[in-house]
């Protein structure tokens, strides 16, 4: 089953809806934040994220829940497809380089993993989530969210975990965020990893960290070029892609003599000084 997490359904979450929906069928649903708003998409069914929901799993409510835990997303859809035995995880700003999403997941499904991840493997001090991790794990480890697949037993671990988190009292500042958690109880347990790259080939995998200054990639450019067989996050539109790009530079305290990004820029990639 394939779910696609979304804050809201707009024009980039429904293409990616329609991209997938021809592969997955009824194995597909919108993982939608309806805490403020419900702007649910057309033919595909929702699976509300809402304090509420996650409180009955006993889950810790924080602030920003459906965009920092999207482990929640999965514990959510566990409870409501128990028969499930892999979840897909998509955000919405991941675009496929594929023709077809049958063509995307031909490989990607063959796995017998119980996670399949981009970057997986024990994380260093340094990476933004070990500290708050570091307290409710023997060794950390981490991996890459924007497109992972989960199977139920790890689901079922990670609600496990995240509930004797949740009776600790928890610091909202220092609450992991999904790949923290999913990837630990992953790590711990011994279970058996796939890498995304390690199915789609070295060169197929396109997927950075915004936060940390790598590529970022304009939706509208992809979408303009043929199918290249790659996987791209985090894929923009337009003016997101400038946003993002403009508050990248004021951080890198670029010169204001710098020609700042236009619709004629090409896809942008970010000194490293931010990692």
């Amino acid at each position: 089953m394939c779910l696609l997490r979304a804050e809201r359904c707009t024009s980039p979450e429904r293409g990616l809806l329609r991209f997938l929906r021809p592969h997955f069928g009824r194995r597909l649903a919108c993982a939608l934040d309806v805490r403020h708003r419900r702007d649910a998409p057309e033919a595909t069914p929702v699976l509300e994220l809402s304090d509420a929901a996650a409180a009955a799993e006993g889950l810790y409510l924080h602030p920003r829940w459906p965009w920092r835990c999207g482990d929640y997303a999965l514990i959510l859809a566990r409870r409501r497809w128990p028969r499930v035995a892999h979840f897909w995880l998509v955000e919405p700003d991941v675009h496929f380089g594929f023709a077809t999403a049958r063509e995307a997941f031909a490989l990607l499904d063959e796995s017998d993993a119980d996670l399949v991840a981009h970057r997986f493997g024990p994380a260093g001090r340094d990476w933004r989530w070990h500290a708050s991790m570091a307290p409710h794990a023997k060794t950390v480890h981490a991996c890459f969210f924007p497109l992972v697949r989960v199977s139920a037993r790890l689901i079922d671990a990670v609600a496990a975990r995240r509930r004797a988190m949740a009776r600790l009292g928890p610091d909202p500042d220092l609450w992991p965020n999904d790949e923290a958690v999913v990837a630990t109880a992953a790590g711990e347990a011994g279970w058996k990893v796939d890498g995304l790259a390690a199915r789609l080939g070295p060169d197929a995998v396109a997927l950075s960290f915004v936060w940390r200054g790598e590529r970022v990639h304009r939706l509208s450019r992809l979408q303009a070029q043929p199918p290249d067989g790659r996987l791209y996050h985090p894929a923009y539109g337009d003016a997101e892609y400038f946003r993002h790009i403009h508050a990248l530079l004021r951080e890198q305290e670029v010169p204001a003599s710098a020609t700042p990004p236009t619709a004629a820029t090409p896809d942008i990639v970010m000194p490293r000084r931010l990692a």
